[in-house]
């Protein structure tokens, strides 16, 4: 049996700053191993089985692979902050969790609040969106301008220069950059950078097309498939053919990249 990573649509209440709610299950035959998570533009919150209950953890966003450990029948449930609403979920300066995890009760003390020890993921899981919910009715909206930053880039795939982006938004380059880190923890070149491999290696594993990352690579603005395959060795360590046979370790499903 495969690992298992599942996303579902958040509660309409959180529609508007969380992008996803997932599940990440490993069988009962799965050896104790390091496994690692490839880079991320988002912030994800992550209930994840402790000792002796349950712990909850915020994932910032990253330009480089994560570890993580997994073992028999691990179970790890999360949301996924949309990048515009980082900024409005967290009591900290977002900027600093970049790159990093770090126990929630350290990012977001009120939220961490809502949750109480508990022995089961599911259990945390849901005291975790109903503090959300409760907390999102405190929460400023997230900042438009940023928001369209960020759907911008997602909608060219990443394939954004960020003068002429700051131009189309009517800010200038430095400002949207300042507003682009200050929101979403990242600066707009990185999270292009990251979405555009993103959607690229998610098109490519997700449709399963073994041959096809020239043409994917093309499709998402590299120069070739030698440029493609430079870049995923800079963001995630490995080739291309790695990468893919990592992520062929697990089963996607309802997956949005």
């Amino acid at each position: 049996m495969k690992l298992r990573y599942q996303e579902e649509p958040p509660p309409d209440s959180l529609a508007q700053f969380v992008q996803a709610c997932w599940t990440f299950t490993a069988p009962e035959s799965q050896h104790e191993r390091a496994f690692f998570l490839p880079p991320d533009g988002s912030f994800s919150i992550a209930v994840v089985v402790g000792d002796p209950t349950t712990s909850t953890v915020v994932v910032g966003p990253h330009a480089r692979p994560l570890s993580v450990a997994i073992g028999p029948g691990v179970c790890v449930r999360g949301v996924r902050i949309r990048p515009e609403a980082a900024v409005s979920a967290f009591d900290k300066p977002v900027a600093r969790w970049a790159e990093q995890g770090a126990p929630l009760c350290l990012v977001a003390p009120k939220l961490a609040g809502h949750i109480a020890p508990a022995r089961s993921v599911d259990v945390a899981f849901d005291q975790l969106l109903d503090g959300l919910v409760e907390q999102a009715l405190e929460w400023d909206p997230p900042d438009r301008m940023i928001q369209r930053a960020a759907t911008t880039i997602e909608a060219r795939s990443g394939s954004v220069r960020i003068t002429d982006l700051a131009r189309d938004l009517g800010l200038g380059v430095r400002t949207l950059q300042r507003r682009f880190l200050a929101t979403t923890g990242l600066a707009p070149k990185r999270y292009a950078r990251i979405r555009r491999f993103l959607l690229a290696a998610a098109q490519h594993v997700l449709q399963t097309e073994p041959e096809a990352w020239a043409r994917i690579a093309l499709e998402h603005g590299f120069a070739d498939q030698a440029h493609f395959a430079r870049e995923c060795t800079r963001l995630t360590g490995v080739s291309p053919t790695a990468f893919t046979a990592l992520m062929d370790e697990i089963e996607h499903i309802d997956v949005q990249p």
